[in-house]
C-alpha cells in the first residue's frame, strides 16, 4: 500500500519542511541522493536493487 506524501508527514507530526531538511541532512551525511526531488519524489536508481520499483 502506497502513502502519499502528507499522510506520511502526518503519521510522522512533521512539517513538510522539517522532514526536508531531515533527509537533506542525512543525504550530504551519507554522500547519496535519497530521494529524487520531482512531482512525484521518487527513489534513486541505486535504491532499485534493494526493492523493485
Amino acid at each position: 500500500m502506497a502513502l502519499s506524501r502528507h499522510a506520511a508527514l502526518s503519521k510522522l507530526c512533521r512539517s513538510p519542511s522539517a522532514i526536508s531538511r531531515r533527509v537533506k541532512a542525512l543525504e550530504e551525511r551519507l554522500g547519496r541522493i535519497l530521494i529524487v526531488r520531482g512531482q512525484p519524489c521518487t527513489p534513486p536508481a541505486w535504491a532499485g536493487r534493494f526493492a523493485p520499483i
